[in-house]
């Protein structure tokens, strides 16, 4: 694996990052901002933007972003993984359950 260098705010030294260590801080990040840019991520992480674009690219397939011009913006429904069920099943109740009594409707006007 390739090792990329990371700027230690602190000491102002480059410390070595492997890839996916900078993938999982790129998470941490749009996680926390919502909306990243790549020439940012490249200055922060002093890695080529096509590197990020590649780092972007990989989390898009997670689901864990959606990739933009310039940038990606965090998926919010990945937040809801780590939520426990039973909070989840209360998000949205309303509209879940007008969509489950619609649904019960049509399903008997075809039997």
């Amino acid at each position: 694996m390739y090792k990329h260098h990371h700027l230690n705010k602190k000491e102002g030294k480059c410390l070595a990052m492997a890839s996916k260590d900078r993938l999982e801080m790129i998470r941490t990040t749009v996680s926390a901002e919502k909306k990243v840019t790549v020439s940012e991520l490249s200055k922060r992480f002093q890695v080529t933007e096509e590197t990020i674009r590649r780092d972007l690219e990989k989390l898009e397939k997670k689901g864990v972003l959606t990739r933009t011009f310039g940038g990606a913006v965090l998926n919010e429904n990945t937040q809801n993984l780590n939520i426990h069920y039973r909070k989840r099943a209360m998000i949205n109740y309303v509209e879940k359950r007008k969509i489950a009594i619609t649904t019960e409707e049509i399903l008997k006007d075809k039997h």
